[in-house]
């Protein structure tokens, strides 16, 4: 990471090439895209190029991200929201006639955001693909905007089936979690009918209009393998702390930490990477070259670089490398 002040006067972090382990490093490079605007002041856009920085034992978590990020008003400093690749916020007296500048920092520079038309105000709405199944916890999320700000729960309604056994879900469980819709838990090998009726779901500007209803399916724990590491402490044995990164086919980072036993769990069936990171420094995440410290990069180990996951199987793995002796 390296401080760069821009002709803006924003001193902002800017990321290194993210390191991968099988291809060079890639050129970190973030736009704008998809800006819009309605006339309520609810902006949303893409940040294009983010995934090339989340790549790789260096890539930068969604918090490294968002720390990047600033949005700017003639007010001052405005709340943004981000998930993924995407970003939103409601411009505090914004106006279609004369407002702004509006200023949005992002890992690769400043951009001021022009509107090229102002939309109708619209109700909250669901923006992204519903899950056929359930999350790893057994809930049902869905993102929605512009942000939601009540749930009215007497208009929400559901059932789960369990073999064969027919029974309604308690309007308890549907809640608003920021600018979700979370439902859930939900048990094992359900299959799971939800529904929120018109006028459920209440943004700043009005109530969603529509009948909204999706229909799941929650796993079962034979629906999902595990990798298990096989490990030698004593060939093995580091000095520092060593951090594990499940790596997917295209080697970005999931989600998946190993548990105390050396085992990655909830596994949906696929082809995994293990890599182990070496922490010296013991600040929780890879660290490159620092030439001031005269430190090298600290080590990173291609653990396994295909592993092949089945549904109710568990995989055990020896590391690919050899340490010297």
């Amino acid at each position: 990471m390296q401080t760069v002040t821009d002709s803006a006067g924003w001193a902002e972090l800017m990321a290194a090439p993210a390191l991968r382990l099988d291809a060079p490093p890639p050129s970190a490079s973030t736009y704008l895209s998809g800006v819009r605007v309605d006339s309520s002041g609810y902006f949303r856009a893409a940040i294009s190029g983010l995934e090339a920085l989340r790549e790789g034992p260096d890539g930068l978590s969604d918090s490294d991200i968002s720390d990047s990020l600033a949005l700017m008003g003639p007010e001052g400093p405005v709340e943004l929201g981000m998930k993924g690749d995407s970003v939103w916020a409601k411009l505090p007296g914004f106006s279609a006639d004369e407002s702004g500048p509006w200023l949005l920092r992002h890992p690769s520079g400043t951009d001021t955001l022009v509107f090229r038309g102002v939309e109708a105000n619209t109700p909250p709405v669901p923006v992204e693909p519903a899950e056929r199944f359930a999350d790893r916890a057994g809930h049902f999320s869905l993102r929605f905007a512009p942000r939601p700000v009540r749930l009215d729960t007497a208009m929400c309604s559901g059932t789960v089936v369990m073999e064969g056994d027919t029974a309604a879900l308690s309007p308890a469980l549907f809640r608003l979690v920021e600018n979700r819709l979370d439902v859930g838990p939900f048990p094992p090998g359900a299959s799971v009918s939800l529904m929120v009726e018109p006028g459920g779901i209440q943004g700043e500007e009005g109530l969603s209009t529509d009948t909204l209803e999706w229909r799941l399916s929650v796993r079962v724990p034979s629906d999902y393998g595990a990798i298990q590491l096989v490990l030698d402490s004593a060939a093995h044995a580091s000095d520092g702390a060593v951090i594990w990164l499940l790596l997917n086919s295209s080697g970005a980072p999931t989600a998946h930490e190993v548990d105390a036993e050396g085992r990655f769990n909830q596994l949906l069936p696929g082809r995994y990477r293990v890599v182990m990171v070496q922490d010296e420094n013991g600040d929780g995440r890879w660290s490159g070259a620092r030439p001031a410290k005269g430190l090298h990069p600290e080590p990173v180990l291609r653990w396994a670089s295909e592993v092949d996951v089945r549904a109710g199987w568990e995989v055990e793995i020896a590391p690919e490398f050899h340490p010297r002796p």
